[in-house]
Formats: structure tokens, C-alpha cells, sequence
């Protein structure tokens, strides 16, 4: 499927999600739901996602290293570390194509979903030295995660903010907007906020 396939099928759908942000937080509401959903069965072997990517900054081995510290409610809120995915590759699945929230290259969020409108997505954060497999709030298929997506594990919540407008496109296929990240243990656990970063997707 071409890259702008990917992009553009979906905009009547983020046209409606623009005008339903109360069904997108009452989703996002249920951590229950989000463990659930991540404790059920695999969609089957994916991609093993490790750098080769267009859509994956080149980034340096990151090991352990903390993400950039964002702006903190208080220092409870939950502090990321980089996706080390060329050391040990990021598995989530199926995917048509994926996307990945980055500040100068270094990622914290990596997800996708398969091309199907009723798949919510999968993709990973890491937290104290162990990755953390997430699920959307919604379904909506690739067009969902390349919006922006809400997800979580039943215990973490982050949720994609891009900027609104057309996307930088790349030489290789790639989109890319301005975006922040914000994550929370909990619905009502204090909030990190990371940003200004990336959201680059492709296929």
C-alpha cells in the first residue's frame, strides 16, 4: 500500500474524530478495559521493528538512558526511558506500516496496527528498565494510530497530540508532524508531558 494510502483514506474519520473527543476520553477512562485488552490473544507474528524503518529515527544505542524528564505535574508523574529497538528489536504485531513519538531522535512510543478499521493498534512505551506493550482506546486501524492515539495497559495511559495540518512529507515516504506526548499512571495520577517532539508515520 503507498504511503499517502496510509495517510489520506482516513480523513473523513479524523474529521469525525475531531467532533467526538468525549467518546475518545471516555475510552481512554478505562484502564480495566486497556489490561483486558492487552491480556488477550495475539494478533499473530509481526514485523521485529529495529531501525530499518523510514519512519524510525536513527537513533544512538539507548540502552537504559532516561527520555528527556518533560513538565511534571510533580515528580510521581511517570519518567520514560528511550526505546533501545536496534539492541532488541520492538515486536507488536501486524502492522500497516507504524508511527513513533521522538524528541531529537529518541523514541518513546513505537505503534501501529494492522490494516483493518477494527483493530485498536498495539505499540510500546518503556518505564523502569522493562517495555510496556499498550493498545489503543479506539479502533480505527493504521488511519487511528497516525492520528494520534490514546493508549495504555491498565496502568499507564499516554496519549499522541500532533499538530493540526498537513504533515512534513519526506523523500522516503514518511509523514511527520509537530506533536507532544503526555503520560499518567492511572486516570487521575499526576501528568508528565513530553514535547515539543515528533510524530512520524509510514509504511
Amino acid at each position: 500500500m503507498a504511503a499517502r494510502h496510509f495517510l489520506f483514506p482516513a480523513l473523513a474519520l479524523l474529521a469525525l474524530a475531531a467532533c467526538d473527543e468525549t467518546s475518545r476520553t471516555d475510552a481512554a477512562s478505562s484502564t480495566e478495559e486497556f489490561a483486558s485488552r492487552v491480556g488477550g490473544p495475539a494478533a499473530g507474528p509481526g514485523k521485529r521493528f529495529t531501525g530499518g524503518e523510514a519512519w524510525l529515527p536513527r537513533a544512538a544505542a539507548a540502552g537504559a538512558r532516561a527520555a528527556p524528564v518533560g513538565r511534571a505535574e510533580n515528580d510521581a508523574a511517570p519518567k520514560l526511558q528511550v526505546i533501545d529497538y536496534a539492541a532488541q528489536p520492538v515486536d507488536i504485531g501486524p502492522t500497516q506500516g507504524g508511527c513513533a513519538f521522538s524528541i531529537e531522535d529518541q523514541v518513546m512510543l513505537i505503534a501501529g496496527a494492522p490494516d483493518t478499521m477494527d483493530s485498536a493498534g498495539r505499540g510500546v512505551l518503556q518505564l523502569g528498565g522493562q517495555r510496556r506493550s499498550v493498545v489503543g482506546a479506539m479502533a480505527g486501524g493504521p488511519s487511528y494510530i497516525e492520528s494520534g492515539p490514546t493508549m495504555g495497559d491498565g496502568t499507564y495511559i499516554a496519549e499522541v497530540v500532533r499538530e493540526a495540518g498537513d504533515p512534513v512529507e519526506g523523500d522516503d515516504g514518511t509523514f511527520q508532524w509537530s506533536a507532544t506526548m503526555t503520560v499518567r499512571e492511572g486516570t487521575d495520577g499526576p501528568l508528565r508531558t513530553y514535547g515539543p517532539g515528533k510524530w512520524t508515520c509510514g509504511t
